[in-house]
């Protein structure tokens, strides 16, 4: 669970610093503009020469195409690691081969056969032909202790595009994806702020959109993939975003996306625990106060700051990060005792009537 969080904070963490390189390019700019009305010579050099110098740097394909190159990049890279991170939950949750998902399976014989096939498509990759038939033996054998060809399954074709994105998803076992997407929270809030709508009017929006129209319910991430492909397979681009499009609209898509994308894959390794019978159900809730304090008998649950419950609301799984624990009134680290009333106050809003767990 902690490698969500993990790679979602490295993602915001890149996204913030590509921000934080186009404000400073904004900066030089103005003070380029200010060094030169007011003739401050005081490097002793010509200070026209330097902002003229300056600018045919600045409008040369080179900084607006490493821009869009790392923020392509970054999403990629984030996509790959969530995915990486949830190929190993699976594989620690499971048995055997047959208790992943169909969909993990299915994808897995097609790309080892397709490696074997044409193994120099794959010549990026470590891996060999004996490697391959290995591993999928191990699988096919049905023996407790497998080895997946996964750097197969974590193979995606082209740039990661929105189709291609819920493509991978659906081969990974995130059924109807798109839809968490579309109806989470954030990315309701994103359109409704974009669009100025309310919330009831933002969800026909959506719904009328979600026919397939990816490239209006999706248009930041649309447009990054087509940015990227112009840059990657030429050299200038026509028709180049302005730096404060970047910073104050695709940017802000992208973090909202990264944090949606999160709580897809947070559901999955929930929704994981429940299959493989991990999950333990609180049996005596007592109450919930403020939307956010669960009280319980806690059972035989070990329970800890910064650590984990769970909650089912019908719909999805939901994972709760515990902020705080109190114990008669007093804040605790930790429960030592079994069987004792406790309140767990949670990252989210939560209700009376849904389910809670335990690992």
């Amino acid at each position: 669970m902690n490698s969500i969080k993990i790679n979602k904070n490295e993602y915001l963490k890149n996204l913030q610093n590509i921000c934080e390189y186009i404000a400073n390019i904004e900066e030089q700019k103005t003070l380029m503009k200010e060094i030169q009305k007011n003739n401050y010579n005081f490097l002793e050099v010509d200070i026209y020469k330097m902002n003229k110098r300056f600018r045919e740097v600045l409008n040369t394909p080179v900084t607006y195409n490493a821009i869009i190159i790392s923020l392509y990049g970054c999403y990629e890279s984030y996509v790959d690691k969530l995915s990486n991170s949830l190929l190993d939950f699976w594989i620690s949750m499971v048995k055997n081969y047959n208790d992943l998902s169909d969909s993990i399976r299915k994808k897995h014989i097609k790309q080892s056969g397709e490696f074997l096939a044409h193994p120099q498509r794959f010549r990026n990759m470590e891996l060999t032909e004996q490697d391959v038939i290995r591993n999928l033996n191990s699988c096919l054998q049905k023996r407790e202790k497998f080895l997946l060809n996964k750097e197969l399954l974590l193979v995606h074709s082209g740039n990661l595009s929105i189709d291609h994105l819920l493509e991978l998803f659906n081969d990974l076992g995130l059924k109807n994806s798109k839809e968490q997407i579309l109806t989470n929270k954030k990315y309701v809030k994103f359109i409704s702020d974009k669009y100025e709508l309310n919330v009831d009017c933002t969800k026909d929006f959506i719904n009328k959109k979600n026919g397939g129209n990816s490239k209006i319910l999706f248009e930041e991430l649309v447009k990054l993939v087509e940015q990227r492909n112009k840059v990657a397979h030429g050299w200038c681009v026509d028709n180049r975003w302005s730096f404060s499009i970047l910073n104050e609209k695709i940017i802000p898509f992208m973090k909202m996306f990264g944090e949606v994308i999160a709580d897809v894959f947070e559901e999955k390794f929930v929704r994981i625990l429940a299959e493989t019978n991990r999950l333990k159900k609180f049996n005596n809730v007592i109450d919930v106060y403020n939307n956010s304090i669960l009280c319980v008998n806690c059972e035989d649950a070990k329970l800890k700051c910064n650590g984990f419950i769970y909650a089912y609301n019908e719909k999805k799984y939901i994972l709760l990060n515990i902020l705080q624990l109190q114990y008669n009134h007093k804040s605790i680290k930790e429960n030592v005792d079994k069987n004792i009333d406790i309140g767990i106050l949670v990252d989210c809003n939560i209700k009376k009537n849904w389910e809670f767990y335990y690992t």
